[in-house]
């Protein structure tokens, strides 16, 4: 039976300094052998964070993709940028970028036949009012 996850999403919070304070605090308080935990957090927190939970069993996501492999989309990251640095994880379908960005359910359907070419997790993002 596949474990349940757990993933809390940072969104613009922590700078990496703070990011690799907290996970340095967390670490050891979240492990569970009953659920898979996973921390999504921005951008530039993906390598401190990385670094710092490397060997505890927590995941690490991240916020957002592109679903291209390349190409002029500046400030997007893809799938294979994210596996390469450790990433195993990747939350898609936020309601506020569906909001505010005016982004379509059917860019994350591109996004995640990306990840699953690369063999990456993908959380759908549920919005609970």
């Amino acid at each position: 039976m596949r474990k349940k996850i757990v993933a809390g999403n940072w969104k613009m919070n922590k700078t990496p300094k703070e990011a690799a304070e907290f996970c340095k605090l967390m670490k050891e308080k979240v492990v569970s052998d009953a659920i898979e935990v996973v921390f999504c957090v921005p951008f530039v927190d993906l390598y401190p964070v990385l670094e710092e939970l490397k060997g505890t069993g927590i995941g690490v996501g991240a916020e957002n993709m592109h679903f291209a492999e390349s190409g002029a989309y500046t400030g997007e990251v893809s799938a294979q940028m994210l596996k390469e640095m450790g990433v195993g994880y990747v939350i898609l379908g936020h309601s506020e970028r569906r909001q505010s960005e005016g982004e379509k359910s059917s860019g994350n359907r591109y996004c995640a036949d990306s990840l699953l070419r690369r063999n990456l997790g993908a959380e759908r993002s549920r919005h609970y009012d």
